[in-house]
């Protein structure tokens, strides 16, 4: 999960509230402010997917996601810091997160997660050379069942991503004399920067 800093919401979202317009409205009346949106949510987040960090190459394949489903807290359909652009894939991110919640777990689930925006993953997770993701050690009992919670509703050890951060972990022990930032430019359609971020703090610690 990546840690994104959000920017002044895009004016359109402010429309979508005073008219009262439900997320398929705006997206059909509105679809310029829609693609706005979404560009700029792709801008915020470097390109990645918020939750896995899976490059978001393919428009096909990206949507606008809420955090918060809006089902279920409609008062934050609007709300620009509910909204990242993900990956489309049942099998982990978004689409795993929003089968995963409902009407019935939510108010117990949603505290239990980290939020992209309001809470530094960094701070939580630690990934091994195998691409598996983990708690960091040291955490205390709250911040620790974030981090496992989080990891299970988002499934964020899915073999997919596990291959692809395996892949990555390779791929930068031949990055090793290049700076981080020359690392990450390199790596930059590859995804998963907040990973190489990890690995380089690794090298650093050791």
């Amino acid at each position: 999960m990546k840690h994104i800093i959000k920017k002044l919401e895009p004016v359109g979202l402010e429309y979508a509230r005073q008219h009262n317009l439900n997320w398929d409205e705006f997206h059909e009346q509105c679809h310029d402010s829609y693609v706005a949106c979404r560009i700029q949510a792709h801008e915020e987040q470097v390109g990645e997917c918020a939750y896995t960090g899976m490059p978001l190459n393919d428009s096909a394949n990206i949507h606008l996601d809420h955090f918060k489903k809006k089902s279920i807290y409609p008062n934050s359909t609007f709300d620009w810091n509910n909204l990242f652009a993900a990956i489309k894939n049942h099998q982990f991110g978004a689409d795993y997160k929003d089968n995963y919640i409902d009407g019935e777990n939510a108010a117990n689930v949603y505290p239990k997660l980290l939020h992209p925006a309001l809470n530094d993953p960094t701070l939580f997770f630690w990934y091994s050379n195998t691409g598996k993701i983990e708690p960091k050690s040291g955490l205390g009992d709250i911040d620790r069942e974030k981090a496992i919670t989080t990891i299970a509703v988002f499934n964020l050890n899915n073999e997919t991503l596990l291959s692809r951060r395996r892949q990555l972990f390779q791929i930068l022990q031949c990055y090793q004399e290049l700076t981080l930032d020359e690392t990450l430019s390199a790596l930059k359609t590859y995804g998963f920067s907040f990973v190489t971020c990890a690995f380089y703090q690794n090298q650093n610690n050791d």
